[in-house]
């Protein structure tokens, strides 16, 4: 939940996945960008989840990995992604500490699957 109030404490609108309906863990939109973020502890299939949120029209995601393992993992399997899928990967403490979250690059799809998920209000 942390990383969901620091996108909207960052002026992102929000959105939260509901419970195992395979869509990306965070949904983030402001001025027509539309960021899938992914929170990844090393457990799941990081490689699928990109895959579901590219098929689902986002072309900018980010994943936050929950510890070093999963960091070290996943950034050892990136350069093996197709080309065109862009994915920004942190940790989640530094994604936290960032002064502002205004990344990946713009110029993504904003066609989206976006439904049934509610904003969370900045606090």
């Amino acid at each position: 939940m942390q990383i969901a109030e620091k996108l909207a404490r960052d002026g992102w609108l929000v959105r939260i996945e509901e419970p195992v309906n395979g869509h990306a863990d965070i949904y983030a939109q402001r001025q027509g960008r539309k960021l899938a973020v992914e929170i990844e502890t090393g457990k799941s299939d990081w490689r699928a989840n990109v895959q579901k949120n590219v098929d689902h029209g986002f072309g900018e995601i980010i994943i936050i990995a929950t510890n070093a393992q999963a960091l070290s993992r996943i950034a050892s399997g990136l350069k093996d992604l197709p080309s065109g899928i862009q994915v920004n990967l942190t940790q989640a403490s530094e994604f936290l500490e960032a002064s502002n979250v205004n990344y990946p690059s713009p110029g993504s799809s904003d066609e989206a699957y976006d439904e049934g998920i509610s904003p969370i209000p900045p606090k």
